[in-house]
């Protein structure tokens, strides 16, 4: 069994960006690792089998930073839980640990999907009175996937990756990157929310729903996500907005996207200062900063403002 553990969680962290880069550059172990452990550790609950054993280290790195992971071909069930249960792995186990969903999420998922078989009379056991449901066992053959008896197998389609439902908002299919927004939300992807508010804010698809819009920013800014600090930051100056304007809250979450790396952000917050907008007070030298950070990546306002100031954008 201690095999079994120290094998998955030198599958959880060859697996993660943030752990092994694709030149297997060292980046500190975070609770994204523990996410995708996690999943390895369902995997081995439901099918019964060392994840990866016949690999040896390096192989596994390659395997899993190319994308690949182990098989979820769950044999057909009187339960039908199974494609639940196999996206509660595959949420776990998305190439991006940005885009892994809490913990918290995923225990919550698996409760409400235990919760059907939970006996009154005993908290933690099956209910009798469903004894007579049967569990297809699952018998894996030698050799891996491919020797499965395909008519055995109930496939189970898996989530459009939230980075096609990017792709398609930016080619024009709208409706595409809807439903993957929409999805990807469901389970609580901080990005997704981002782009799910774009659209409830713009009424691509959908109504307008502008309430909805900006609790959906505040809670993918509230995640750390900069591009919905900015967003939310700027609901609250635009005369469209169901909130009141609240000056200490648009700089709150203005820094916040600045400090996030957020270049629109920078130059915004830089200006903000340099010229004592909005009552705030005057400061040069915050400005100044926040300018040349934005400056220095390209943003063209930063870059003029700075040109004509005869300021240079790398002596800070």
């Amino acid at each position: 069994m201690n095999s079994k553990k120290i094998q998955t969680e030198i599958a959880a962290a060859v697996s993660s960006a943030q752990q092994i880069s694709k030149e297997y550059d060292y980046v500190p172990y975070t609770i994204q690792c523990e996410i995708f452990s996690f999943g390895m550790l369902l995997w081995e609950l439901a099918f019964q089998r060392v994840p990866y054993k016949d690999m040896e280290i390096s192989e596994i790195q390659k395997y899993v930073l190319s994308g690949k992971r182990e098989h979820l071909n769950f044999p057909s069930s009187s339960y039908g839980v199974e494609k639940e249960y196999g996206n509660i792995i595959r949420a776990a186990w998305i190439s991006d640990p940005s885009l892994r969903p809490e913990l918290s999420y995923l225990f919550n998922i698996l409760e409400n999907l235990s919760s059907p078989f939970i006996s009154d009379r005993s908290p933690r056991g099956l209910n009798p009175k469903r004894s007579d449901m049967k569990v297809t066992p699952i018998e894996l053959p030698p050799g891996g996937d491919t020797e499965f008896d395909l008519d055995q197998i109930d496939f189970i389609l898996p989530m459009m990756r939230l980075e096609d439902g990017i792709s398609a908002h930016k080619i024009g299919d709208r409706k595409k990157a809807f439903e993957c927004f929409e999805k990807h939300a469901e389970i609580n992807n901080k990005v997704a929310k981002y782009w799910l508010g774009h659209y409830y804010w713009e009424g691509y698809v959908v109504d307008k729903n502008l309430g909805k819009a900006v609790e959906l920013f505040k809670e993918a800014a509230d995640k750390g996500i900069s591009n919905a600090q900015l967003r939310y930051a700027f609901t609250l100056s635009d005369k469209n907005s169901p909130l009141k304007f609240n000056l200490e809250e648009f700089v709150k979450y203005l820094t916040m996207s600045a400090d996030n790396g957020n270049i629109t952000a920078q130059f915004n917050l830089g200006n903000l200062y340099f010229n004592g907008k909005l009552g705030i007070s005057k400061d040069e030298e915050k400005g100044l900063s926040y300018l040349k950070l934005a400056a220095i990546k390209g943003q063209p306002k930063a870059c003029a403002m700075l040109d004509e100031l005869k300021i240079s954008y790398f002596v800070f």
